[in-house]
């Protein structure tokens, strides 16, 4: 079964790291994202801001595109407010995290 067939969008998004290996932490430290705000958006309890979107969606190797779809598609909507956070990515290449 494919994680997008999978529970809601912020459940998918938390599957989707646990596939990948990662670790709150390990989101936290590419993306610049607190922990705190990657577990309430996984949790489905805070809408993701533009620059937030991007920056999950760096890291889980997929569009924001279709981090926002699967968002949307679970009543959330994106912020257009470029609230940052402290940034300090260490992606791959590829833009994901590599263990």
């Amino acid at each position: 079964m494919k994680i997008s067939q999978v529970g809601t969008a912020p459940t998918r998004l938390r599957l989707r790291r646990i596939s990948l290996g990662l670790r709150l932490r390990d989101v936290k430290s590419a993306s610049g994202l607190a922990e705190n705000t990657i577990s309430r958006l996984e949790r489905g309890e805070q809408q993701p801001t533009r620059w937030q979107l991007e920056r999950l969606a760096r890291v889980f190797g997929i569009s924001a595109e279709q981090v926002e779809g699967e968002l949307q598609s679970s009543g959330l909507s994106v912020g257009d407010h470029g609230s940052q956070e402290h940034t300090a990515p260490s992606a791959s290449s590829e833009g994901r995290l590599t263990a």
